[in-house]
């Protein structure tokens, strides 16, 4: 097993799609993590180059007055069902 972080994997992608979307595409639902200027980020778990859990991640800046903080929303976590319970889902977080 192996954490991987990247900007876009078909694995990942096929993954989220299964579990999060019934096999459908997750480009046009989420176009910012996924889609031609994406700026997201994918946290997976890997073994053998499969992967077996998964998260986005997209930047964003919080503004409060003169404050700048950067942050990461987290969505999209999906975890195959054959490794499901074994922790993966909190690694990718």
């Amino acid at each position: 097993m192996s954490l991987r972080v990247c900007r876009d994997s078909s694995s990942a992608r096929a993954l989220m799609g299964r579990v999060l979307r019934e096999g459908k595409d997750l480009e046009h639902e989420y176009p910012l993590v996924f889609g031609p200027s994406a700026l997201g980020t994918l946290v997976i778990e890997e073994q053998d180059g499969t992967a077996c859990s998964t998260c986005a991640i997209l930047p964003r800046t919080l503004r409060t007055g003169e404050l700048r903080i950067a942050a990461g929303m987290i969505g999209s976590v999906a975890t195959d069902p054959e490794w499901r319970n074994r922790g993966f889902g909190g690694r990718v977080l």
